[in-house]
């Protein structure tokens, strides 16, 4: 399989980021002092997660500047230091690039500190942000359906004549449209997690071709290791182990897990019709994976940064459940 070999040319970029994980404590609420950012790739289930922040947010009487809730808007694309006697929230969440975030940082704090979050690097090492990843074949598939059919404006019809739902399409014509078709947002489908975790999120034209075939390996191998940096400083969750999220998010984030619950996920599912069937042809599957490469390579690192969370934060569980079991009735 191509993809195999697309995707195994980011081994070295994988161990490098490997070795430079540290262990992540345990955030008890966030603070203006350390905030909490939810990255929300596009149909990974964040659409929940977006909720639950929110309520979480409230529960806990900190600030939140959240898309899709509390009037915020949901084109909303980074937060805003306009917020809350100028000092800004202290929870966000949304579709928001990773420049936009660390932006809005380094409005809120000295350099130092602004080195220091990007660095994930408190005194405390407490987790700033929350990354939920899905795999990338189905993540692919509804992307599709959503973005360039679904959503797509009549007007906007002539930019992408022809397309039919992702099940009903060849493996070549998938693979010659990808990096190319555009959304009525003028976003494409290949490569979210570097849409949202990298520098390069604003360069469509990079992210579709970006492990296409024709785009340079220094570029790529840059974008990756921005993409495995910012997942090995936040807390990863898998949208296919969504009872090991739950967990990691008990374990790191208790003051989020208790208003997140996996069977309340929900996919946005769209009024595209497509095959019954949800088994994807080998060829189709292959040209998905080679042209997202980055995005599985993102996929099986988060999915392992998950299982290790879930070592490391065993401590974290079973002192709050000592303390639940001593606390007076």
């Amino acid at each position: 399989m191509r993809a195999a070999t697309e995707i195994a040319r980011f081994d070295a970029d994988v161990q490098r980021a490997r070795d430079a994980v540290r262990p992540l404590a345990r955030q008890l609420v966030p603070s203006h002092e350390w905030p909490f950012v939810f990255f929300h790739l596009r149909k990974a289930g964040g659409s929940t997660v977006r909720r639950a922040l929110d309520d979480a947010a409230k529960a806990a009487k900190v600030d939140s500047f959240v898309a899709c809730q509390g009037g915020v808007s949901c084109t909303t694309w980074g937060p805003s230091t306009d917020h809350h006697d100028g000092k800004g929230p202290d929870v966000i969440g949304g579709h928001f690039f990773a420049p936009l975030v660390d932006r809005w940082a380094s409005q809120r704090w000295s350099t130092g500190r602004h080195a220091a979050f990007l660095a994930n690097a408190t005194t405390t090492n407490a987790p700033a942000c929350f990354v939920l990843l899905r795999q990338t074949v189905p993540r692919v598939k509804s992307c599709w359906n959503y973005r360039f059919i679904q959503t797509m404006g009549q007007s906007l019809r002539h930019k992408l004549p022809g397309v039919r739902s992702f099940g009903n399409t060849s493996a070549a014509e998938i693979g010659r449209t990808l990096p190319r078709a555009r959304s009525n947002y003028d976003e494409g489908c290949n490569n979210e997690a570097a849409r949202v975790l990298s520098y390069h999120g604003f360069d469509e034209e990079l992210l579709g071709r970006l492990t296409a075939g024709s785009e340079s390996s220094a570029t790529a191998t840059a974008v990756v290791a921005e993409v495995l940096k910012r997942l090995s400083s936040c807390v990863v969750g898998i949208l296919e182990r969504c009872a090991d999220t739950e967990t990691v998010l008990r374990a790191y984030l208790p003051w989020l897990a208790p208003h997140y619950a996996c069977e309340n996920t929900t996919l946005n599912r769209g009024t595209v019709e497509d095959r019954k069937d949800a088994v994807v042809d080998a060829d189709v599957e292959d040209v998905v994976l080679r042209q997202n490469a980055l995005d599985e390579v993102a996929y099986k690192f988060g999915d392992e940064m998950l299982t290790l969370r879930l070592a490391q934060g065993q401590s974290y569980l079973r002192g709050a459940a000592a303390h639940k079991k001593g606390s007076p009735k």
